[in-house]
This record gives C-alpha cells, structure tokens and sequence, in this order.
C-alpha cells in the first residue's frame, strides 16, 4: 500500500468500449438486361389486338412494322398505320411509353398506301366534310369589308384548307361581292379573276373549270399551269356549270362533287399532301404544287 507520499502516481483507468461492427451492405445484385415486357395494341373493335416485345432499344419504325405485319391487319397490299390514344395521334417511342405508363390504350389505325389509292380517292381524303367547311365558310364571310381574294387565300393556307370544286364554288358566291381586287396579279383581272384564282388554288380537282367567267375572257383559266406544265383542253378539263365562250369548248360536263376521270399526273401534287397530313406534320399544304398564272401563284394576289 502507498501513501500520498509515495513517489507513485495515481492514474485512472478507463475502458471505452469498441463500437459496434458496421452491418454488413448486401452485394447488389449482378446488372442484366432489363426483363422484357410485352405491350398490347388494340386493332379495331372487335377485340382484336397485338402483341409487341417492348425491347431494349426498339425503334417507333419498328413497332409499327410488327403491326403492319400481324394477321389482325387488314389485306390491303400496302399499309399504312397511325397509333391513336385517347384521340391523339401517338409518333414516337416516348409517346408509346408515356400511353402504358398511364394505361391509356392504344389502337391501330390501318388506311391503303397512298401509292396504291387513285387520285380521286386521295382527294375524298383531303376533303373537308361538309359541317367543318360551313364553319370556315361563315368565318370568311366575316371578313372586314374591302378585304381583298389574298385574304381568302392566306386563311385557307393557315388553316391548312383544301375546298372540293362544289365548295369551291359555294365560296365564290358568297364572298363575290363582298370583296374587292387588289390589281397586283398579272393574270388575274378584276374581283372575278383574283378571288376564283384564290379558290382555285386550294381545289383539289384541278381540271375542273368552276366559273368560267373570269372577267377577262376566260385568259386565267386558259393560262394556268403547274412548274411550267398545262393541262390539254378539252380532254383533261371539265366544266361544272356555265359554258365557256372564248376560250374553246369543254365537251365533258361534271358534277362538282364527282370522282370523274381524273389527269394522268398529279398536277398539284396532293398525294404529297396527304402524306405529310397523316404524317402530322405542321405544314401539308407546303408540299403542294400551287397553281400559276403568268408565273405567278396565289402569294401576288
């Protein structure tokens, strides 16, 4: 035993215990190619529907290629398909992801290739049905007074617009005498000529003579011409109504509604046109071969 005066020091001791071992982390798991999964495409209404591999880097081409292929697809010898979802057109692989992430359905939409349709088929296309141009129709007939045909014009190309010979016409009547001319298209002379030139543009029946009087003798119907190209008169012109009286004589005489005997070529190009338009892309009506008259086409008016 020592005293306090024993050279020995005194210490305290103390022990701190060691920390616990830090839990074991499980080893991730080895990385594989994420488990493929199948995505179901409806065809029609009849219950009918596909069935895709949603694969690691498949392609929008791809999918609609499996379509086109599947023995619920219709016979025709080219198809075209378009995927619809909630009334919407789906175009990208995205779109396709986004629909069975919120398991929206998706249908197949089946047309004839374009290259396989006649032109007058083309055009029923085209066309706007009869509740949608009376809408257009009663717009443009609101237009400002001494408006001029490029106003007409410049609405049926921002709305992407195309008139059959018979609305054509229709909007003829209506607009005539509420418009003025503007005098600044060589081939067009007076409020007849500028405004049928401006309809006429967007018709899809090209050979179809709408309203022969033109004001100038029938000289912008007898000048018209696609890149430099004419139609032959009369084998490939036909009258709707009225007759001609300088230019010569149409012999056929057709409806304006009618799917008659069409050119041999696509004069303004609407095949073009409809497929950048079931394609979706913002501007059809820039593929299309508009109309001249003296080298001039709806965009001097």
């Amino acid at each position: 035993m020592t005293d306090s005066s024993s050279p020995l020091k005194r210490h305290r001791l103390s022990f701190k215990q060691p920390p616990p071992p830090e839990p074991q982390k499980a080893s991730p798991p080895e990385s594989g190619p994420p488990p493929e999964h199948v995505m179901r495409i409806l065809i029609g209404m009849g219950g009918q529907f596909v069935e895709v591999e949603m694969t690691d880097g498949l392609s929008f081409d791809a999918v609609l290629a499996a379509v086109r292929s599947s023995p619920a697809a219709p016979p025709f010898p080219q198809t075209w398909v378009k995927l619809v979802a909630s009334g919407a057109a789906v175009q990208s692989m995205e779109a396709l992801c986004c629909c069975e992430a919120e398991q929206d359905p998706v249908f197949a939409v089946f047309s004839r290739s374009l290259d396989e349709m006649k032109l007058s088929e083309v055009a029923e296309e085209l066309a706007m049905e009869e509740a949608e141009f009376k809408g257009h129709a009663f717009a443009l007939s609101k237009l400002p007074p001494g408006s001029h045909p490029r106003e007409v014009a410049d609405y049926l190309w921002t709305n992407n617009l195309l008139l059959t010979s018979s609305q054509s016409t229709a909007l003829f009547d209506t607009l005539l005498h509420k418009l003025v001319a503007s005098g600044r298209h060589p081939g067009c002379c007076g409020i007849r000529g500028e405004l049928m030139f401006a309809l006429h543009s967007f018709c899809l029946q090209q050979h179809h003579v709408g309203e022969p009087n033109d004001g100038s003798d029938e000289c912008m119907w007898a000048g018209l011409g696609w890149n430099g190209k004419h139609l032959p008169n009369p084998s490939q012109r036909l009258l709707t109504r009225g007759r001609l009286k300088s230019w010569g004589t149409v012999a056929a005489t057709a409806s304006s509604s009618s799917n008659d005997s069409w050119p041999s070529w696509d004069v303004s190009q609407i095949r073009a046109v409809a497929v950048a338009r079931r394609e979706g892309k913002p501007e059809p009506l820039a593929h299309m071969m508009f109309v001249n008259s003296h080298d001039h086409d709806w965009r001097k008016l």
